[in-house]
């Protein structure tokens, strides 16, 4: 009766009588065959997604804090590293900044020469200092972006992108993009 009521508080999963050697009374004295489960399991959680790819322990083995129990597979996260490295180290959209901020410093200087002499009107030359001052914008978030750690530097569904509308210096509206270059 003893292994019976130490199975029932365990919350054992099933009981089956393995020899009906009972009492003559039907007390329900015999020997019985049993299967426990553990009475403590846990559900685990990992910090990134992926595939495990090696269980380093066996069912029902004996852990301690701190011992690897998994390995994930960290194909993804060795890829995405890689790529962010290579974009890091590609110049490509700085230079393409750089040089069209360049341009449009030029144009605007040959658009003030024209105004000066009657050539161009004042909406041109608003448009050649609105055109310079949106290429030192992405010329800025392109080296911004190059400081700024984590994902999202030209791939589709990354950062958001502000673009302001300065027309004549002054300070306006906001506009907001959200995807890659």
């Amino acid at each position: 009766m003893g292994a019976v009521a130490v199975a029932t508080l365990l919350g054992v999963g099933s009981l089956s009588p393995a020899q009906p050697e009972g009492d003559a009374a039907g007390a329900g004295i015999g020997t019985y065959e049993g299967v426990s489960r553990p009475s403590d399991m846990r559900n685990l959680a990992f910090g990134i997604r992926g595939r495990v790819a090696e269980v380093m322990v066996e069912p029902g083995s004996q852990v301690s804090a701190g011992q690897a129990i998994v390995r994930m597979d960290d194909q993804v996260q060795r890829l995405t590293t890689d790529l962010a490295r290579i974009r890091a180290e590609d110049q490509t959209q700085l230079e393409a900044a750089r040089e069209t901020a360049s341009f449009r410093e030029f144009e605007l200087a040959q658009t003030e020469q024209s105004y000066n002499e009657g050539g161009s009107s004042e909406r041109d030359l608003r448009d050649a200092r609105h055109a310079l001052l949106g290429a030192k914008d992405v010329q800025a978030a392109e080296v911004g972006s190059r400081d700024r750690p984590g994902p999202g530097r030209g791939t589709p569904g990354g950062d958001d992108h502000r673009f302001a509308d300065r027309r004549d210096g002054a300070g306006g509206a906001s506009a907001r993009r959200r995807g890659g270059r």
